[in-house]
């Protein structure tokens, strides 16, 4: 499979080179009756329609993904929109956490799951996070902030429209293998940057390592939850395990990481 794909991404752009020029210099072939111009006339025409398809595609998943993407998550969790009243505590601490990230408090949805889960999806001023009964039941309020802090970071670096164009680019190369690594390897990487921002502006690496720990000890998601997990972005993966299409990095490399930004007590570990 993976040697298609090379030979895919190797034959494409000669390909649509060649039909080109075919098509530019020396049209007479594309009708005449020698039986290799017809063939790779044939094949390029297709690729080019191939290609042609995939890019648009990918567009309209941008699009989709950017600018409705939280209306899908709301409605997929059937989402229940907590204001001040309800939640003062939450947006008590979100909102100091999003001043000192110099954004918008964004808003707070409840999801009805015992499964702790926590996921942030942002548009400029329009940004959500998104919260489970589970969530809030296992976690202790430092645990609370400190993950709210982590998606205030990834609302803050505007990732999600970072995943909406890195996602764009891997469907617009669906025949390049390469483009299936660079976007989970991206979004890693954002991952990285969230917790150790995130930490910074909790102040508590610690209680992040302990939220983590947690949550990589929750059940893996439903089936429906796991198209939901590529539109948002979520503390932990929708799924346990690591590979190297994995978005999320290992859970034990994460911990090390932030375990380097402070001094830990070295008693957190991973159960995983």
């Amino acid at each position: 499979m993976a040697g298609s794909f090379l030979i895919a991404a190797w034959i494409s752009p000669s390909c649509y080179a060649h039909w080109l020029s075919i098509s530019t210099w020396d049209p007479i072939h594309l009708v005449c009756s020698d039986p290799s111009y017809s063939y790779v006339s044939a094949v390029c025409t297709g690729w080019v329609a191939l290609t042609a398809f995939s890019f648009s595609v990918a567009g309209l998943h941008g699009v989709v993904n950017y600018y409705l993407g939280d209306r899908i998550v709301r409605r997929l969790y059937d989402v229940e929109p907590l204001d001040w009243e309800q939640a003062e505590s939450l947006y008590g601490m979100l909102d100091a956490l999003s001043e000192r990230a110099g954004i918008e408090t964004p808003a707070i949805g409840l999801i009805q799951s015992s499964r702790p889960q926590i996921m942030s999806y942002g548009r400029g001023h329009e940004s959500s996070i998104y919260v489970s009964v589970g969530f809030l039941e296992t976690m202790t309020e430092d645990e609370v902030k400190a993950s709210f802090a982590h998606e205030v970071a990834h609302i803050s670096n505007g990732d999600t429209l970072v995943r909406s164009m890195a996602n764009s680019l891997k469907i617009a190369s669906m025949f390049n293998l390469i483009g299936f690594l660079i976007e989970p390897a991206l979004c890693r990487d954002r991952e990285f940057l969230a917790d150790e921002e995130g930490a910074r502006l909790s102040g508590d690496p610690r209680a992040l390592m302990s939220a983590l720990i947690k949550l990589s000890e929750a059940p893996p998601m439903r089936s429906g939850s796991l198209f939901m997990a590529g539109l948002s972005l979520s503390l932990f993966p929708a799924r346990n395990g690591w590979s190297v299409f994995s978005r999320h990095p290992p859970v034990e490399e994460r911990l090390r990481r932030l375990a380097e930004l402070d001094i830990i007590d070295p008693g957190i570990t991973s159960s995983t």
